[in-house]
């Protein structure tokens, strides 16, 4: 359908839903992978009706994955997190802003965070930890990759993590060592970021005894005994940047607005952090005007001149890490022959 010089041939999803010329047309990333498939995200009335690829000669030519193109349908998923809470009772997001602020003083965090959080969300957690010191792990999702639009990385942004500095070391798959460490008491905070650390060696229970802040876009077994837990925007819902396999910068736009009283991770920390939108007026180009100052690889660079085939960034800082994916259309690995 994507190479129909006519429009003949249609998607099943999309066929006799909405005329064509009627839809808004932004340009995104699609959260898929690694690879950073860029796409054309057609909404109209605040709904998504469907998505297409958008060109880049560098990343993925004209194509995208057929899966990418349903991942809107997790918008309006029943799992979808709506509400602020404290102890499972809803509450208003300043609430739960300074509940956080109550609760971080207490004594010692822990921070699991994800490659699906934008660079500007990383950013900004990163400012987080440096008031609030601790260490900071992040999952390693793994799939099988395509070697052409999928990578084995799951993740659309795993190198950002690194690049703001806010990950120091490889991504884990368990998260046995966290276990131990709430067993033996010595973790009073637990920072979530959109993962289910269920699934990764550790048991409600164990969460139960510890002050555990969610912020995340869809329900899951560890949001349910958060604390605190904060619905977050998801990528067609905020604007931001990813960065790639090939560590290459890329923006994405917002599609369509958040339910009401969401917003952006970035923009919740930025109101944790200062208490108030009045002392730091959010936007992500105020963040950036902070990046380009603390992040080497960012340099001269701003959110609005970034071009849409993306920013390649000096990757040298980050060769001793490891990363999961194999070749992809424009992505060779480094390849280590043991000697």
């Amino acid at each position: 359908m994507d190479i129909c010089p006519v429009g003949a041939l249609t998607s099943t999803d999309f066929r006799f839903k909405m005329r064509t010329w009627f839809l808004k047309q932004t340009k995104s990333i699609c959260p898929e992978s690694s690879v950073g498939v860029n796409t054309t995200v057609f909404s109209r009335e605040g709904k998504i009706y469907r998505i297409t690829p958008r060109q880049n000669d560098e990343v993925n030519d004209t194509w995208m994955s057929d899966s990418g193109r349903m991942l809107y349908k997790l918008v309006e998923a029943e799992d979808r997190m709506f509400n602020y809470r404290i102890d499972g009772h809803k509450v208003s997001r300043d609430e739960a802003c300074s509940r956080i602020n109550e609760l971080m003083p207490m004594g010692d965090t822990a921070y699991v965070i994800s490659g699906h959080m934008s660079v500007e969300e990383q950013f900004m957690l990163k400012k987080f930890t440096a008031l609030y010191p601790g260490n900071v792990d992040a999952i390693s999702h793994v799939g099988e990759g395509d070697e052409l639009l999928i990578s084995s990385d799951r993740t659309p942004n795993m190198r950002g993590a690194f690049v703001t500095r806010l990950l120091q070391q490889d991504p884990v798959t368990d998260l046995s060592h966290l276990a131990q460490q709430l067993d033996d008491k010595r973790i009073t905070n637990i920072i979530v970021f959109n993962e289910d650390l269920t699934l990764y060696g550790i048991t409600q229970a164990q969460l139960k005894k510890v002050n555990l802040i969610y912020f995340g876009t869809h329900k899951n077994p560890t949001s349910e005994v958060a604390k605190v837990s904060l619905p977050t925007a998801m990528v067609f819902e905020k604007s931001g940047t990813f960065v790639n396999q090939q560590f290459r910068l890329q923006k994405f736009h917002q599609a369509i607005p958040a339910p009401k009283g969401i917003t952006s991770g970035d923009h919740l920390l930025c109101l944790i952090l200062f208490n108030s939108p009045e002392l730091h007026p959010y936007s992500v180009g105020s963040i950036w005007k902070d990046m380009v100052q603390s992040i080497p690889e960012f340099k001269s660079l701003a959110f609005e001149v970034i071009p849409d085939e993306g920013y390649l960034l000096d990757a040298d800082a980050f060769q001793n890490f490891s990363f999961v994916e194999g070749k992809t259309l424009h992505y060779e690995p480094l390849v280590t022959t043991n000697t």
